[in-house]
């Protein structure tokens, strides 16, 4: 009966590992001149009302910042994907590169829902399989 315990905890580790390895992967952040923008893909730029935005494919036009923002982050629920943005650089208060290994935006939202639902579904089958385990061993299903 001992195997199966040692299996359960072997397990339980490895669940543990890889949602603690999903967990602590952030978005690794680097700030930026406007002069830069043009060499990353993806920046986050927060204006001086303290909103922030992912901007994709910027680039600086005169004085302004232009790229494409998500629809959700502009508060247009009735278009989906990315829109044409500008903002001046007057209401630029900070610019961010993001490095794109990142979880989060490398899955995006929806991705990086449906990865958390596959961890609580793993880790539920995990927990379900250690008290059948534990139950047999200790003879209860008998």
């Amino acid at each position: 009966m001992t195997r199966y315990r040692a299996r359960a905890v072997l397990l339980l580790f490895l669940l543990l590992h890889l949602t603690g390895c999903a967990t602590t992967t952030g978005p690794r952040v680097v700030p930026l001149q406007p002069t830069d923008v043009d060499q990353f893909d993806l920046i986050l730029v927060t204006k001086s009302d303290g909103t922030q935005l992912e901007v994709e494919n910027p680039s600086v036009e005169g004085d302004e910042l232009v790229g494409t923002a998500r629809a959700s982050q502009l508060g247009l629920a009735e278009v989906r994907g990315r829109v044409p943005i500008s903002v001046p650089l007057a209401d630029v208060e900070t610019i961010e590169a993001v490095d794109g290994t990142a979880t989060s935006y490398v899955l995006g939202e929806k991705g990086t829902l449906a990865l958390k639902g596959v961890a609580i579904v793993a880790g539920a089958a995990l927990l379900l399989v250690l008290v059948i385990l534990a139950a047999v061993e200790t003879g209860a299903g008998m």
